[in-house]
């Protein structure tokens, strides 16, 4: 706790019912994870602004319990140790800018965290000092912000804030993606050509946020992963859609946590190498000069079943979807074009944007 107490059972049971989501992506910043801090895959680099916490240091740098996939780890392990999860949270993500324009979160229309000391690109882009911390740099501390979707049956204050309380929720870095992603026992290859397949899909399975239990009574059921289906369907007015990726998290026989990334779906009728459980390069580029973007490469939409070749019915794990867009101009390169001048080195000057769904739950108890 903050006074520096362990928690109690009577504590994680309070998180476990206050707490239904985690915010994955804001304007300071990505929080699913961060290379060198307990995850590896290239992807973790994605709008990062902390370095790695070197020994002794406490802050101004990047920890473990920083970040949303390293929490959801240590829930497998509660779970081992208590008996249930406290940690099973959805994902949501915000602007946390002081603007008075929630939703805003497009790169070439970023005014800064605070437009009225942050604007206007000359400002956003004044030179700093090179040794500068991350966190007193707007062109290092800043990303344009985030996007919380919730899947909900009607558009009314109950349905959604029933929608957060269940998890049915994705975060996206601001572009307006749409995802569905289910798993199931029932589901299977044939539900692609359906085309409206939800009705099935809730019937034979759980969404998003949700837990899905082994069945005790099959041991066919037991011994064959569950399917899990992915829909991603493009922002119609940014780039399109470039790979779908699953990130799974399991605790083994000794209590020790895993993670590992797989690519699932690849646009441009690209497979993925069964060595480096990638997709091929689509090709997709960026005009740094003009922030022109490739609109020959990528998918309008990305839709696969898939099943977890490493499935174990014996182990708790979790599953979560991450959609990567092709690149796309960072806020500041489109900044350095309004002021005539290259894109600062210090960061990226393409990104890629993406949504993440929020978790699926395997539960071997049954």
């Amino acid at each position: 706790t903050w006074d520096g107490q362990e928690y109690s059972e009577a504590d994680w049971r309070l998180r476990q019912k206050r707490e239904p989501l985690a915010e994955i992506f804001q304007v300071k910043g990505a929080q699913e994870c961060a290379l060198g801090v307990g995850a590896t895959d290239e992807e973790c680099a994605f709008e990062q602004v902390f370095d790695p916490c070197q020994p002794g240091e406490t802050t101004g740098c990047a920890f473990k319990t920083g970040f949303v996939r390293q929490g959801l780890k240590v829930g497998l392990a509660l779970d081992k140790e208590l008996g249930f999860n406290p940690l099973q949270f959805g994902f949501i993500a915000a602007t946390d800018s002081h603007n008075s324009n929630p939703g805003d979160v497009e790169e070439w229309d970023f005014p800064g965290a605070v437009g009225a000391v942050t604007s206007s690109a000359a400002r956003r882009l004044r030179p700093t000092e090179e040794t500068a911390a991350a966190y007193k740099t707007i062109l290092k501390f800043n990303t344009s912000g985030g996007l919380a979707a919730v899947w909900a049956p009607e558009n009314t204050r109950e349905a959604i804030f029933d929608a957060l309380a269940r998890r049915e929720t994705y975060a996206t870095s601001g572009p307006r993606l749409a995802v569905r992603f289910y798993a199931g026992w029932g589901i299977d290859d044939a539900i692609m050509d359906v085309q409206n397949p939800f009705q099935s899909l809730m019937g034979n399975g759980v969404p998003m946020g949700g837990v899905l239990h082994v069945p005790q009574n099959s041991d066919a059921a037991q011994r064959r992963s569950p399917g899990f289906f992915v829909w991603a369907t493009r922002d119609p007015i940014d780039a399109p859609l470039q790979r779908v990726q699953m990130i799974k998290g399991w605790i083994d026989a000794d209590g020790q946590t895993h993670e590992k990334v797989v690519d699932i779906a690849c646009s441009n009728g690209l497979t993925v190498d069964p060595i480096s459980g990638r997709c091929a390069d689509n090709g997709a580029s960026v005009d740094v000069t003009t922030c022109n973007f490739s609109t020959n490469s990528g998918a309008d939409e990305l839709k696969t079943v898939w099943h977890d070749p490493d499935y174990d019915p014996t182990r708790a794990a979790f599953y979560y979807v991450r959609v990567l867009m092709n690149p796309t101009c960072r806020w500041s390169s489109y900044d350095a074009i309004r002021l005539g001048r290259e894109p600062d080195p210090r960061v990226p000057a393409t990104i890629r944007e993406r949504a993440w769904t929020s978790p699926i739950w395997l539960d071997p108890a049954g």
